[in-house]
């Protein structure tokens, strides 16, 4: 049997041709040779299958403790981190989770994306809301809890209770890099906190709840 879709119209009009002197030949039985002279006819139009479209900014995310346990180095004043930017989010929407940083997708930098839910009272829906921290630094934070079954996406299956803090100040620049002070609470701040040890080089694993 012939192949009856093609990836492009090119290789079509090749794989006509390469028919057609097969069948010249005598190469074609006579069920391939009914099929093949539709093809040769000016009008036809063949079936073209487009394979989808890779997104470039979808990373692969690091798994190796050894790497993750690296301190990120400081963004520097005029360094151009806009492909990093791009591709945390995009790979944070593929992959999943609330948050990624920059080191999980192979980038010794002070970076972080936030994708947080919340609860918009005026439109009564879940919306999601952005966060980049940039070389953030938490200068503030209280109310210590036991925060229970965190995860983080370089450690599939793995479940840790971790001790996190309900309010947090963090200083931090956005993705136009604007120093910002930002007071976070709940979810945001148990977030902000896990992605901003990872630029430490710290993980939910040296983040396990300790009885005293």
């Amino acid at each position: 049997m012939l192949k009856t879709s093609f990836k492009t119209q090119l290789e079509f009009d090749l794989y006509k041709v390469e028919q057609k002197i097969r069948m010249e030949k005598g190469y074609l039985t006579v069920s391939e040779r009914n099929q093949l002279k539709p093809m040769l006819e000016k009008n036809y139009k063949p079936t073209i299958i487009k394979e989808p479209e890779v997104n470039p900014y979808i990373k692969s995310i690091i798994t190796n403790y050894q790497e993750l346990r690296k301190p990120c180095v400081k963004v520097e004043e005029k360094e151009d981190v806009s492909i990093i930017l791009k591709e945390l989010k995009e790979t944070c929407l593929v992959k999943g989770g609330l948050g990624l940083s920059a080191n999980q997708i192979g980038y010794g930098k002070r970076i972080s994306y936030l994708r947080i839910p919340i609860y918009n009272e005026k439109t009564k829906k879940i919306e999601m809301q952005e966060h980049y921290l940039i070389n953030a630094k938490i200068v503030n934070k209280s109310r210590p809890i036991k925060y229970k079954d965190e995860s983080c996406i370089s450690f599939p299956g793995i479940k840790v209770d971790t001790l996190r803090y309900v309010f947090i100040v963090v200083i931090a620049e956005n993705e136009k890099r604007k120093t910002n002070t930002i007071m976070m609470q709940d979810l945001k701040a148990i977030v902000a906190q896990h992605e901003i040890q990872h630029q430490q080089g710290i993980t939910l694993l040296e983040s396990k709840w300790k009885a005293k």
